[in-house]
């Protein structure tokens, strides 16, 4: 089973209502509260381990670490994105962090606009983005912003607003 059958697997459980697949609906909350609940749980067992001088068997920390992983692929079925997107969002996070510009790209990123641009497509060109500032500036230079408006119209701060390409 990959990842992509198991958050179906894992979305099939929860008995999901369609009209309320996205980022800004309830259903999301039992996804971040599970995440947020088993976490603390994996950090229990390492707290345990550190502080009580308990002996935690490796498989308690596995099962924990299991159930991040069921919640975790509930929120991205929730959000419509794949357990793989998110790896890839955190690798083009750390690389640009190598590169000096995890602000920059995590500013750009987090104008992502689901209805506008699909997510795979707005990542490459972010990363395209954050590359190309490290050839033309220093990392400490502000760039000059650009998102979309509610109508998909590119905003920049030095251009005002044009057509989106």
């Amino acid at each position: 089973m990959n990842l992509t059958e198991y958050a179906e697997w894992v979305w099939q459980r929860h008995e999901p209502d369609p009209v309320y697949v996205g980022f800004y609906w309830d259903n999301l909350r039992e996804a971040c509260e599970g995440l947020a609940s088993e976490s603390g749980e994996l950090l229990q067992c390492q707290r345990k381990m550190t502080y009580e001088r308990t002996m935690i068997p490796p498989g308690e920390f596995l099962i924990e670490a299991a159930d991040v992983l069921h919640y975790l692929a509930l929120f991205c079925r929730q959000a419509g994105v794949g357990v793989d997107d998110l790896a890839n969002i955190n690798m083009s996070k750390l690389k640009a962090r190598d590169l000096g510009r995890q602000a920059d790209f995590e500013m750009m990123f987090r104008a992502w606009k689901p209805e506008v641009e699909l997510l795979r497509e707005y990542l490459d060109r972010v990363n395209r983005m954050t590359v190309l500032m490290c050839t033309e500036g220093d990392a400490d230079e502000p760039m000059q912003w650009w998102w979309y408006d509610q109508k998909g119209k590119v905003k920049n701060d030095s251009e005002g607003t044009t057509e989106r390409d």
